[in-house]
């Protein structure tokens, strides 16, 4: 760890609230939930890992997308009743139709080549999710971000120092590329800070997630702004 610089960054301005817009990609599936009907929906630049329940009312503003998943939904059904009413005549047919088709072991060096890139695959995520961790938690590898993206840093306050977030405030772009950073309150601390948005992504996940539908503002594809 380098020496910390010691000059006093003034506390930087709150930010005006972001208007991004958090976007319905695709809805998944469909439950009644406590009497309420609830779609899963997948969120645009979001994997599956953060797909969530909303109420039918929170989906009013993407016609098109439940009219899709619904349709799509009613076919799947008639597909299914379809199925189940085919009447096998020749019980010959039937006989032959219900055994199971036979099935190739496959070979020790095939079995052996599969489990070998899977053991590569998973030392690989497991080496990089290190890394990222590593970065994250340096405090002069933070500090170098924000410089470079002219960010204020205020030392002593952080992930980088132990600290959780309490709330996010806002968002902002920095730099050239308008790289987005979030304006965050610590828990248990007076002073508030920027945060980097692939460390906050990575951190708090579920916290962003909150933020994002506290603005939320569905979309579809071909709907006017």
């Amino acid at each position: 760890m380098g020496k910390r610089d010691k000059r006093i960054i003034e506390e930087p301005e709150e930010p005006e609230e972001a208007g991004d817009v958090f976007e319905v990609e695709k809805i998944l599936d469909k439950r009644v939930q406590h009497g309420r009907i609830q779609y899963s929906i997948r969120w645009k630049g979001f994997t599956a890992d953060y797909d969530t329940w909303e109420d039918e009312d929170n989906v009013a503003g993407c016609p098109e997308l439940v009219k899709e998943f619904e349709s799509s939904r009613e076919q799947e059904k008639k597909k299914s009743r379809k199925r189940k009413n085919v009447i096998v005549n020749d019980d010959q047919t039937a006989v032959e139709s219900s055994s199971p088709p036979p099935t190739t072991k496959p070979s020790s060096s095939s079995s052996s080549t599969k489990t070998t890139k899977a053991a590569t695959s998973t030392t690989t995520n497991t080496s990089t999710q290190q890394k990222t961790n590593h970065l994250i938690d340096d405090e002069e590898y933070i500090k170098n971000e924000y410089i470079k993206f002219g960010v204020p840093y205020i030392e002593g306050i952080g992930f980088e120092n132990g600290h959780c977030v309490e709330e996010i405030i806002g968002c902002k772009p920095f730099g050239q590329d308008n790289t987005l950073f979030f304006f965050v309150k610590w828990r248990g601390q007076e002073k508030l800070s920027w945060v980097l948005n692939e460390i906050l992504k990575h951190k708090e996940p579920l916290q962003l997630i909150e933020f994002y539908e506290n603005r939320l503002k569905f979309g579809y594809k071909g709907q006017q702004s």
